[in-house]
């Protein structure tokens, strides 16, 4: 069984919440990328990611997707001009030396992380997906087996511009099963220990984890984590 294509898809999807919440300002959401302070990195206002699909002789597919919250056309096009091509014709049964065959691609030119790490793995999650397909089990079956058959998840984010908006949002997360939830921190150490007390109080059910984002220096952060 042979690999016969393999096709990409980005996606943009706007909502009606964005993963952090309202612009500072209350002005509409930009069509493109920008850094929202305090924070340092780039965000997209819509939810954005790129979905790999390969397809064995059969017609069978299997599918991945890459880490690509912004720009996903970049780790697409690695996937339609290096990936792609060598991966035609492989044995859509072995995704371990097909996923060691495409690290090799760019080994030399040190090509192993940022976008031509993200779009490897969507073609490694999509080899797996395929193979796991064909053989008619679960992936975990084929590693070897699953240690667990539930799986911890947490709200990311409560995107809202106030802490009395964040402990409504919290509470009402709570009520409807949620278990734990991480906030999106670096205003300050006040303020995010005051956002953290917010939603303690409306949801102590609640587990909280904390992302700050790079925003404090070593100090700030002691003081944070104290």
């Amino acid at each position: 069984m042979q690999i016969a294509s393999v096709e990409t898809f980005t996606l943009k999807i706007r909502h009606t919440d964005a993963y952090l919440g309202a612009l500072p300002d209350g002005s509409d959401v930009p069509a493109g990328y920008q850094v929202r302070a305090p924070w340092r990195s780039l965000y997209s206002p819509r939810f954005e990611t790129l979905l790999v699909k390969v397809v064995a002789q059969d017609g069978t597919a299997g599918w991945g997707e890459a880490l690509a919250p912004v720009a996903p056309e970049v780790p697409a096009r690695i996937v339609d001009l290096l990936l792609a091509p060598a991966l035609l014709g492989q044995n859509a049964l072995a995704p371990r030396p097909a996923w060691s065959r495409l690290r090799d691609l760019m080994r030399e030119r040190g090509h192993l992380v940022g976008h031509q790490a993200d779009a490897l793995a969507a073609v490694d999650t999509a080899l797996w997906d395929l193979a796991g397909r064909l053989h008619g089990v679960p992936v975990a079956a084929l590693l070897g087996g699953a240690f667990r058959d539930r799986l911890p998840t947490y709200v990311s984010g409560l995107p809202r511009p106030t802490d009395p908006e964040r402990a409504e949002l919290a509470a009402d997360w709570q009520a409807r099963g949620a278990r734990a939830v991480k906030l999106h921190l670096g205003h300050g150490v006040a303020e995010d220990l005051a956002t953290v007390d917010a939603v303690r109080d409306a949801a102590p059910a609640l587990r909280i984890a904390v992302d700050a984002h790079w925003a404090y220096r070593p100090a700030q952060a002691r003081k944070l984590a104290a």
